[in-house]
């Protein structure tokens, strides 16, 4: 475990330190059936880059603020943890000139206002697109903003984003994988009370939707991202991905582009900022009993890894980076 520390003085003379804890959780969760691998690609990438990667993680210097938008306010609106370069970017049919850094869970906050409904057991009656529509319209009602990503080469049903297009793969893994999932979220240190009827809610949704999932398309839910006015960047290139890094600093994301840049942009990073979950989950349900927030986190964190055994072969190295304060007398 390797630390990070920064400064920011307080009153007196005081400083608050913020201690940052790497930790390599794993060297792979074990279990995925998709074509994104690490141990795979170690001779074609080799051992410099590698190494030049994993000290960049193990060092902190990867966790950047996230943007701040025209009104110094830091923005709100969320992205994928998808790893690879971003080509351009649209607001509507607006083309920008800047990708600002931003919050990333897997499928941004439309999937896991989804997740957290199939996690609470509310998705029974619904149809996938449904479910994904009502998890956008429940994001706008909490007035939490949300985005997306398309990549270069999407077409037909699809849109780009795994974690949006391979919805009902990510769902029925989610029953296929539940013992090692729970396993994953015990090793992220996370409360499992609740977590059984979780993963329960998810296999009775996978079998509900497993012959009834033909309409669904990951590009209509991205057709309901844009008609929002949300912001949408497409993404480029192949899938390099060799490392997860799970990110609890609030208000923090994983530098992605920087990891293409020590690498040569043989080696990318999935992102997952778990602050985030939490952020979406206590939004989403403002107002209810705490037991329902954190059901919906773990329908969250179930989708999540749902995503990593859909896109992944399960071999690729976990880190997780928490925060710790001090409080030190200058």
């Amino acid at each position: 475990m390797e630390k990070t520390d920064q400064m920011r003085e307080i009153n007196g003379g005081d400083f608050i330190m913020p201690k940052l804890e790497i930790q390599r959780i794993n060297t792979g969760l074990g279990f995925g059936e998709g074509s994104i691998t690490y141990s795979e690609r170690i001779d074609q990438v080799g051992e410099q880059k590698i190494k030049a990667v994993e000290s960049a993680i193990n060092s902190g210097e990867l966790l950047v603020p996230i943007d701040t938008d025209s009104d110094s306010q830091v923005i709100d609106d969320d992205g994928c943890g998808d790893g690879r370069v971003v080509r351009r970017i649209f607001h509507g049919e607006v083309e920008k000139k800047h990708s600002l850094r931003r919050p990333k869970v897997f499928g941004g906050g439309p999937a896991m206002a989804a997740a957290s409904i199939i996690g609470l057991g509310d998705a029974e009656n619904q149809g996938l697109q449904e479910l994904f529509s009502n998890g956008i319209s429940s994001l706008k009602a909490s007035k939490i903003d949300f985005g997306g990503h398309t990549d270069s080469h999407s077409h037909g049903p699809n849109c780009g984003c795994g974690a949006l297009d391979k919805a009902p793969e990510v769902i029925t893994n989610v029953a296929k994988y539940a013992d090692s999932i729970k396993n994953s979220i015990i090793g992220l240190g996370e409360d499992t009370t609740d977590l059984d009827e979780v993963l329960d809610n998810y296999r009775n949704y996978a079998a509900k939707i497993a012959e009834h999932n033909a309409d669904y398309s990951g590009a209509a839910v991205m057709s309901e991202i844009i008609e929002s006015g949300k912001i949408v960047k497409e993404l480029d290139g192949t899938h390099n991905e060799m490392f997860i890094v799970v990110n609890f600093v609030d208000g923090q994301t994983i530098d992605q582009e920087k990891v293409r840049e020590l690498s040569d942009g043989d080696i990318q990073v999935f992102a997952v900022d778990a602050w985030r979950l939490y952020d979406i989950a206590d939004r989403l349900y403002d107002g209810e009993p705490q037991a329902t927030k954190h059901q919906a986190l773990l329908g969250e964190l179930a989708y999540t890894l749902g995503v990593s055994a859909t896109l992944t072969k399960g071999d690729l190295p976990v880190y997780a980076v928490t925060p710790r304060t001090e409080l030190v007398t200058a």
